[in-house]
């Protein structure tokens, strides 16, 4: 197990860093791309990664990287080091994009450009009219095809299609991913960039592993707009007035383009940047009572597409961006991936089925109390409610497939719906957030990067793990434990991710190292499960390793 989070001796220019004046106003500005992430030993690995490439004896690199800081997105620095080695007028490019767009597509132009190294790419690239010539995808054309939503977005379209020679993915696939909580786990599929108008834009890409659920989205987003009323960008359906006594406002974040990317079979959409934190953010920061306002809020939300026979199997604060104005607040949706439209409204049992699947507790659950959840989703998610003895069949059309990883581990094939209540009881124990030692532990948020960082099998592992840990009052040990080594493994993804932007060099060794030790660790705590004394002292063990 590797527990040296990054301390290999850093040299003296960086310890000079670190112990500066502008280092420690650096361990007190919280970065936009780094707001849930930071931590000291993130913060030296940045600081010896820049030492190591730019000369901070210079002041005024000092003060511009701290400007970069404080502004934007610390990855400039990287932007600004490559900018440096160039001319001044370029440098001072990087830190004119900290307040002006056209200057920021001036720079991801150039990061595009060296991404290309020798020269761009000719490709053809061609309009098309529908959704369904986009998914006619033809073997023998390298072809890009865009179909354009929004009119006013073409002229800078083309505009682009000309300065990259038609490598409009390419321009694409050289812009930073998209911040926010969680965002390494989806590394690569959605990231935020400006176009030569300097209108700010968000790219999604296709994702291999879910084939089909890209369509499935565009043709979803295209019958909630429909249903709702929402044709136009400013749109928006008015909800009345909330518990907050603010009205609430219902809009959607809709792509202005779709593409595919012939060559590679990948499909993008383009849309605008919506700025606003997630509701997600937004209700860690909060209060109960205030947390409980905006739950109020989620529930008039999910109730009025339910009456316009809108199932959005996507809906999860991670999915809502909230803003505020004077006397309104606007929620704007996204994501409809694994929705379902109706011609009518909803029936009250498909209500109940789609709050037993993720959306109460994997998703607000994630970040709300238990209490919270009931109170804001009930009558269609009440545990107390279920029944736990009935020998029926599991009627759910999608199980959730860590309960049935569960039974099937415990060797049980056809479990009754009363087993499965039983067992979703015994697990939302360990999923919801709870407090210890005057600390608010979320053990999802473990759940979440297990799952996309290790597979489906390792969080099962995870969960069974925590329900042992619970049995033996030793959650909070282990969650804080897992927690500290996803640590580790953030800081490596995001310390190697920065190293590559300066270098140029892609190496990821460093990052699959710090999986290797939290699969290590997992795999040992989850080999002593049922043998109190051995799991207490392999606990005790690895705390001591890491501290």
């Amino acid at each position: 197990m590797n527990f040296d989070r990054f301390r290999d001796g850093p040299d003296s220019e960086s310890l000079s860093l670190r112990n500066s004046q502008e280092w420690k106003k650096l361990l007190n500005v919280d970065n936009i791309a780094l707001q849930h992430y930071v931590n000291e030993d993130l913060l030296a690995g940045i600081g010896e990664i820049i030492v190591s490439n730019i000369d901070v004896n210079d002041k005024a690199v000092r003060a511009n990287i701290l400007g970069i800081w404080e502004n934007g997105d610390y990855r400039l620095v990287s932007d600004y080091i490559h900018a440096f080695d160039v001319d001044s007028l370029t440098s001072d490019l990087v830190l004119k994009s900290l307040h002006d767009s056209l200057s920021e597509f001036q720079i991801n132009l150039l990061r595009y450009k060296r991404s290309v190294e020798v020269k761009m790419p000719d490709r053809k690239s061609e309009f098309v009219e529908t959704m369904g010539e986009i998914f006619s995808i033809d073997d023998d054309s390298s072809t890009l095809k865009i179909l354009l939503l929004e009119e006013a977005y073409r002229d800078s379209l083309e505009e682009l299609i000309e300065i990259t020679n038609g490598d409009l993915i390419g321009f694409i696939e050289s812009f930073y991913d998209l911040e926010g909580r969680n965002y390494l786990v989806r590394q690569g599929l959605v990231k935020k960039g400006v176009l030569p108008d300097g209108a700010r834009i968000v790219t999604k890409r296709s994702n291999p592993d879910k084939e089909g659920r890209f369509r499935t989205e565009q043709e979803n987003i295209l019958g909630v707009i429909t249903k709702l009323g929402l044709s136009n960008m400013e749109d928006f359906v008015d909800l009345g007035i909330g518990e907050h006594g603010k009205a609430i406002r219902l809009k959607m974040i809709k792509p202005v383009a779709v593409l595919v990317d012939s060559i590679t079979g990948f499909f993008y959409s383009i849309s605008p940047h919506q700025i606003g934190n997630t509701l997600e953010e937004l209700l860690v920061k909060l209060d109960s009572a205030e947390r409980n306002q905006y739950l109020a809020d989620a529930r008039i939300i999910l109730e009025h597409l339910y009456d316009k026979g809108i199932l959005w199997g996507d809906m999860a604060p991670r999915n809502i961006i909230v803003n505020f104005s004077e006397g309104v607040v606007e929620y704007y949706i996204l994501d409809f991936e694994k929705s379902f439209l109706r011609e009518s409204e909803i029936e009250f049992t498909d209500r109940v089925e789609h709050c037993r699947g993720p959306m109460c507790v994997e998703e607000f659950g994630a970040v709300c109390f238990r209490d919270e959840v009931e109170k804001c989703f009930e009558p269609y998610f009440a545990p107390d409610t279920w029944e736990l003895s009935s020998q029926e069949q599991i009627s759910f059309r999608n199980p959730k497939r860590e309960l049935m990883a569960i039974f099937d581990g415990r060797g049980e094939e056809v479990p009754t719906i009363g087993d499965y209540n039983r067992l979703e009881k015994e697990v939302m124990e360990v999923r919801f957030p709870f407090v210890e030692n005057g600390k608010v532990h979320y053990p999802l948020d473990i759940s979440f990067k297990v799952d996309h960082y290790l597979g489906s099998d390792y969080d099962r592992k995870t969960t069974e793990l925590f329900m042992y840990a619970r049995s033996i009052d030793k959650l909070g040990g282990v969650v804080g434990v897992l927690s500290g080594l996803l640590e580790m493994v953030d800081n490596a993804f995001l310390l190697q991710d920065f190293n590559n932007l300066i270098t140029g060099r892609s190496n990821d060794v460093n990052k699959f190292t710090q999986i290797d030790s939290f699969s290590d660790v997992v795999d040992r705590l989850y080999g002593c499960v049922g043998g109190e004394e051995d799991f207490n002292l392999s606990l005790l063990e690895i705390q001591r390793l890491m501290n």
